[in-house]
């Protein structure tokens, strides 16, 4: 921001002009710095326009579909509300009851509204894995896993054998994804960097021609 404008102005006292890849590095700059003063700011009051419109129980199922984050988020949820609706049935409360209180251990608000709306079609007769197969997120296996713990009147093991599964997956995604961002990320700064050494060296070497010759 400040080495590459001064070289600039010796370059252009030569009757020459900054190399293309150095002038692509100040354009960056300066959006970047455009960005940080108006960008930042009108992305938060977009932000703000769309959580009055939607809410927060919209806003919560979008971070539901994002990548990586949001399968994580879903994971750890619905293995503490797995774990907690098991925890309560062991201890003699009713199925609808269960899955209402459960619920509260869901930080993802889009998720508890899901399941309070299973309540009442639980409390009429219906099975829970029928009512989960119309939830959006729900994995197949949570549901194949409640549907045989239905069948043989074992659900608490079941629901527990599901929270350790969902554990183990998020665990398995978090490895995996480290796996590559740790390479990439060094790939990606190395490639940064080199750019703008490659940036500034440029003009160097033009000044150094210029005064040769």
């Amino acid at each position: 921001e400040f080495i590459v404008p001064k070289l600039r102005k010796i370059l252009l006292g030569f009757g020459k002009d900054l190399p293309f890849l150095t002038k692509i590095l100040l354009w960056v700059a300066k959006l970047l710095g455009w960005f940080f003063v108006l960008g930042i700011p009108i992305l938060l009051l977009v932000g703000v326009w769309w959580i009055k419109k939607r809410g927060w129980i919209e806003l919560h199922r979008v971070f539901l579909k994002l990548p990586i984050i949001g399968k994580l988020w879903l994971y750890f949820d619905l293995s503490r509300w797995s774990y907690t609706t098991a925890l309560l049935l062991e201890s003699g409360i009713v199925l609808p009851k269960a899955i209402s209180v459960g619920k509260n251990s869901c930080y993802n608000i889009f998720l508890r509204e899901m399941f309070q709306n299973i309540v009442l079609p639980v409390e009429e007769g219906k099975s829970l894995s029928a009512e989960l197969k119309k939830l959006e997120f729900i994995p197949e296996f949570l549901i194949e896993l409640v549907s045989v713990g239905e069948e043989t009147g074992t659900l608490p093991e079941m629901l527990y054998n599901a929270s350790e599964l969902l554990v183990k997956e998020a665990d398995y995604l978090i490895n995996r994804t480290l796996r590559w961002i740790e390479p990439l990320t060094i790939l990606i700064v190395g490639i940064i960097v080199a750019y703008i050494v490659i940036s500034v060296i440029l003009p160097i070497m033009e000044i150094s021609t210029a005064v040769k010759f």
